[in-house]
């Protein structure tokens, strides 16, 4: 039986400014691909792939020089620890001893993309101890700013009530306001939105010149709360509503601000902690996403640190080896070869814009103070004729992001085939075309259609990391030839996909009915593209094994945490992951399903090494089609779909297996629409 353990596995609690509350877009749905340059991609070749092994450990040796000849590759590409580590090794003997031991081997060994860990390498690198005294100083910075945040917000409501029209009723419900810091974003919402809107009724009794004095007041205070981001929504949702009701340059100072704002984020996750960053990234966010935002955001940072969320699997801290900076360790950082944060936007425009593309001073002006304005303060009508200048020569294209019914459903979330929106641009001027049309997706047409692959370089490199572990060294050894001799006969057999439900038609991201989604449209995409038979299950319960007599080429299910059902008979060369917490906490032993997907016959698999929260997973539609186009390695499937390093995840298995490389099932142009943009083939 399925059971979801409200304890263990939260997929929209604490999670970074990256994606606050899920519904603030993850702030990265438009402008991020400006700086990435686009390059020419081929496949991971095995020249490019180096092994760690642990020096004196026969085990870890045996599985490093199998591999090594197993895959060709160069025998001088072998990294050798000196000796064997626990398997949750401290910080402080990764950051003075092993990293810069590996740092050094890379560099002095060029060209090396990927690093396989055979056996005996350490899982999991622990968190600093809880008595850091930079970690006590954090926690009192975000507790003030959480308890001064919710204290405006509570003025907010206060102020609209007392000031805007009022009432004797009004004034009376000013005085029985709920507690602000309690509530989630939902719930912040509909307060806020029904005190707009018994302002607004109480406006419509007054005199028309009262009247539109009051309502300029109110739309301050409303524009004062909800940042940039969803100004700039609502200013696209107007013009797409009601033509030439919104200048176009007013739109696109304030896309400005916020692409600005987004790579300002972006790079903050690189920075290295100090109150300074703590105080951008609080500004940063607070201008982006609003003041609830980022009264949330200090309280999950607040959250994360009184749990000392700072550990990571071995594999995902490696990925960021290439790194100089000291980077903030509580949490996740972005994963910047994803298709989440390298996509192309579904709507694009041409024009000339500023070369620095910087948030402008004035905008971040008391960043380092720890004073928090009264809202009519904070961010009076925004200043959209002086925030970004329109003058500069360097000509750039950048995204427009159209809204949705509902806060967080993106194009995504629909199936192949659903209407998408696109902008229709004129000429390359200082202009935005509002003319947005809704055209039908077009996934016909021979691979002979589809353009060169090219995918986004981020300006920050990162390692791939995978590793060759399970219960047995002899076992592993003999997933390792079951994956070449996969990977040429073809790995046949049954997709068996276990979605708890049918397919919700709205998702918030890093939500339950996401992963569900995901799940659903994996199975509509390869019934609908592919011979594959293929198998889902929407009840609440596993698999039964009864049912599943037909041998299991890949699998994809959900959530039977630390608890491995023996359901299915895996063809060799076979993937499947199974989205729980905790399964691949060992990799030799116990109740968790990497380990014991790996002992039934699974060549590969991946799983998170402690508490991930669902965001961390690779989504199934995205990796899985991947995976079936046959142009990839498995550690690219897993790198192009996983959103963060520094965190969780791990992925199990020979690294270069390409298990559909001599009978593709999917064509890039029948990819889930982002990975369409991320690759360039769709716009």
């Amino acid at each position: 039986m399925k059971q979801m353990k409200k304890t263990s596995f939260r997929p929209n609690c604490r999670q970074s400014f990256l994606n606050t509350a899920g519904i603030l877009c993850l702030f990265l749905v438009s402008g991020i691909h400006f700086f990435f340059p686009l390059e020419a991609r081929a496949a991971l070749d095995p020249s490019e792939v180096a092994v760690l092994a642990v020096e004196g450990d026969s085990d870890s040796m045996r599985v490093a020089e199998h591999y090594l000849k197993a895959r060709n590759i160069p025998k001088e590409n072998l990294i050798l620890l000196e000796k064997a580590w626990p398997e949750n090794l401290p910080r402080e003997d990764w950051e003075k001893t092993v990293r810069p031991n590996i740092r050094r081997w890379l560099a002095e060994h060029r060209g090396v993309k990927c690093v396989v860990c055979a056996w005996s390498v350490p899982l999991r690198i622990s968190a600093p101890p809880m008595d850091c005294p930079r970690r006590n100083e954090r926690m009192e910075f975000y507790a003030a700013q959480e308890k001064a945040l919710a204290e405006i917000l509570v003025k907010t409501l206060k102020l609209i009530m007392r000031e805007i029209a009022p009432t004797d009723q009004s004034r009376a419900e000013s005085e029985n306001l709920p507690d602000i810091a309690k509530l989630d974003f939902s719930g912040w919402m509909a307060l806020f939105q029904k005190t707009i809107n018994d302002a607004q009724t109480r406006l419509k009794s007054f005199p028309e010149t009262e009247r539109k004095e009051a309502a300029k007041k109110l739309e301050k205070i409303i524009q004062a709360n909800l940042g940039f981001l969803l100004i700039r929504n609502a200013l696209i949702q107007r013009a797409r509503q009601e033509k030439g009701s919104v200048k176009p340059e007013v739109v696109l100072k304030v896309v400005q601000v916020t692409e600005a704002l987004e790579k300002r984020l972006l790079e903050l996750n690189f920075t290295a902690d100090s109150p300074k960053r703590d105080a951008e990234v609080l500004a940063a966010v607070r201008l982006q996403n609003g003041l609830f935002a980022a009264m949330l955001y200090a309280r999950q940072m607040r959250e994360r640190l009184e749990k000392n969320e700072a550990q990571s699997s071995f594999d995902s801290e490696l990925s960021l080896i290439f790194e100089t900076e000291a980077y903030p360790l509580y949490g996740w950082v972005p994963n910047m070869i994803s298709s989440q944060f390298g996509q192309p936007p579904a709507v694009r425009v041409k024009v000339k814009r500023p070369s620095s593309g910087q948030v402008p001073p004035e905008i971040l002006k008391g960043t380092d103070s720890d004073a928090l304005p009264e809202p009519t303060e904070a961010l009076p009508a925004p200043p959209l004729g002086q925030l970004v200048s329109m003058e500069g020569d360097d000509e750039d294209e950048f995204s427009l992001s159209t809204p949705s019914d509902e806060p967080g459903s993106t194009a995504e979330d629909a199936p192949e085939g659903n209407a998408e929106t696109r902008a229709v641009s004129k000429e390359e001027e200082e202009v935005i075309s509002m003319n947005m049309e809704i055209h039908e997706n077009e996934s016909g047409g021979s691979d002979d259609s589809v353009p060169e692959m090219r995918v986004p370089l981020p300006k920050r490199p990162v390692l791939l990391v995978a590793r060759l572990e399970g219960p047995s060294a002899e076992m592993v050894i003999q997933r390792i030839d079951e994956s070449v001799a996969a990977e040429k006969t073809g790995l046949n057999g049954t997709v068996y996909l276990d979605a708890r439900t049918t397919r919700p038609m709205k998702a918030l991201p890093g939500s339950m009915e996401k992963m569900e989604q995901s799940i659903n449209d994996l199975a509509i995409r390869l019934k609908r593209f592919t011979d594959l038979d293929v198998k889902i299950d929407t009840a609440t319960e596993l698999f039964r094994r009864e049912a599943c007599a037909e041998p299991c080429a890949l699998y994809c299910g959900w959530y039977s945490v630390r608890n491995f059902q023996d359901i299915f008979a895996f063809m060799p060369g076979s993937v499947a992951y199974h989205v729980a917490s905790f399964e691949a906490e060992s990799l030799k032993t116990g109740p968790f399903w990497c380990p014991n997907l790996i002992e039934h016959g699974v060549a590969a698999t991946l799983g998170p090494t402690f508490e991930p929260y669902l965001t961390a997973f690779p989504e199934p539609d995205e990796f899985y089609s991947l995976v079936l186009t046959g142009k990839f390695t498995m550690i690219e499937c897993f790198y192009f779909t996983k959103p963060f390093n520094s965190w969780a995840m791990t992925y199990v298995g020979d690294p270069l297996y390409t298990p559909f490389r001599n009978n593709p099932k999917l064509k890039m142009n029948e990819l889930p629409d982002k990975l369409q943009r991320f690759f360039g083939i769709k716009q």
